[in-house]
């Protein structure tokens, strides 16, 4: 029998837990299931380098693994990129260089929805 495991604000949290104790920073987790029809939660953290980033995206897929939890369904980029958008279903996360985020500035989309996580 398989169990349908369900992304909630719990979760999220402990994916905000997971990438702050992998020394990830500028950690934002937002509920935008207001503000969007194809996700329901949005996390965005920063990474220092193209190694660290590959580092959290393989204890991200031990904590999902753990958690019995798809990882990912979809991933766009790879770990040698300034950013990485990992698809979860009704959770997306990005990583990003510094760089990537200060020039994207994907925080200021969301900054009306409710916080769920940070670790500023």
């Amino acid at each position: 029998m398989t169990t349908t495991v369900v992304i909630d604000r719990e979760f999220v949290t402990s994916v905000g837990e997971l990438l702050a104790a992998h020394k990830c920073f500028d950690i934002l987790a937002y509920d935008i299931s207001g503000l969007c029809s194809w996700t329901d939660y949005m996390v965005i953290a920063s990474v220092s380098s193209q190694g660290h980033l590959s580092g959290v995206i393989k204890n991200l897929a031990v904590m999902f693994n753990e958690k019995k939890v798809p990882f990912p369904l979809k991933k766009k980029g790879n770990d040698n990129q300034n950013w990485v958008f990992i698809d979860c279903g009704s959770m997306v996360i990005h990583l990003m260089l510094k760089e990537t985020r200060d020039f994207y500035q994907l925080e200021n989309i969301w900054k009306s929805s409710p916080l769920l996580f940070s670790n500023n």
